[in-house]
């Protein structure tokens, strides 16, 4: 379906940018996201909603904010009055990814581009405790079923289960677009930006993390995030290191862009220490599936 966004050449726009307006706004945009995403984390834990402050169980029929998505038990003319209306597939599906990764950060999201159906455009499943949330939409969602009563504006596709029981199927739900998500997609067709895993925002701060504890064995372990599906693991034998190493390491670590093994291998060789250590790559743990839509 032609929209305004199509008549904007996006490359030349966004070029015209001058680098440091264009790195300012970067920069606010990701500390923006790092600040929603500690008070995201933190609301959960709480109980409590980020977007409209109120508790995970409050529902306004006026005004139904995401967090309904959250409730394992939502009734069906709750979630009817929240479908009702257009929802920003970005937002939404950001959101939900957001909500995924303050759980296990990277390892819920499932939306690779190698697997998708050849009548899609997008699939994706996230998972968060014990409910599963899935999108899809094709070509002709993206432009609106012409003729059709049910469907005929462009729309995305939506399904919702717990435990594995669907209690919102992909085909009762047609959730119409917003122009936000038209425009982010123009800019994408245009090659204008490169398609941003927004689920990723605010968890820069995540990747290259580095998590050190001392297994029942005695082995020390440096756990450093590498990706979003990968893992270095780092197993160092306690009688080859000391206090003052291991924070050594940490320190450098933090200031570098080396990973803990190279880190090793380096204070081996400069200051003669012999640590001994060994290395796996740990890929995600219960990979989570797409669910399909027929």
């Amino acid at each position: 379906m032609p929209h305004r966004f199509q008549k904007i050449d996006w490359k030349k726009t966004l070029d015209s940018i001058p680098k440091d307006v264009a790195d300012l706004l970067q920069k606010g945009f990701d500390e923006q996201n790092e600040k929603d995403f500690i008070s995201l984390c933190t609301s959960l834990k709480q109980g409590k909603c980020s977007l409209c402050g109120h508790s995970l169980d409050y529902y306004d029929e006026n005004a139904p904010c995401f967090h309904l998505l959250l409730n394992p038990k939502l009734r069906r003319k709750v979630r009817e009055n929240l479908f009702s209306r257009p929802i920003s597939f970005i937002k939404l599906y950001t959101y939900l990814a957001w909500v995924a990764n303050s759980e296990k950060p990277f390892e819920n999201i499932n939306d690779i581009l190698c697997d998708i159906s050849d009548k899609r455009l997008f699939e994706a499943t996230i998972r968060y405790k014990n409910i599963q949330w899935s999108f899809c939409f094709s070509k002709e969602d993206l432009e609106g079923h012409h003729g059709s009563k049910i469907g005929k504006m462009p729309h995305y596709h939506f399904q919702m289960s717990v435990d594995n029981n669907i209690i919102v199927s992909y085909n009762s739900t047609h959730i119409q677009f917003t122009p936000d998500d038209f425009m982010y997609f123009e800019m994408i067709r245009q090659n204008a930006i490169q398609i941003d895993p927004q689920y990723a925002s605010g968890l820069d701060m995540l990747k290259g993390i580095l998590q050190v504890s001392v297994l029942p064995n005695g082995l020390v372990e440096f756990v450093e995030t590498i990706s979003e599906e990968e893992a270095h693991i780092t197993y160092v034998v306690p009688e080859t290191i000391n206090q003052e190493q291991l924070l050594e390491v940490g320190k450098i670590f933090e200031n570098s862009n080396m990973e803990v093994y190279q880190i090793i291998d380096e204070l081996n060789i400069e200051k003669g220490y012999n640590i001994k250590y060994y290395v796996f790559s740990r890929m995600k743990d219960n990979p989570i599936k797409k669910a399909k839509r027929i």
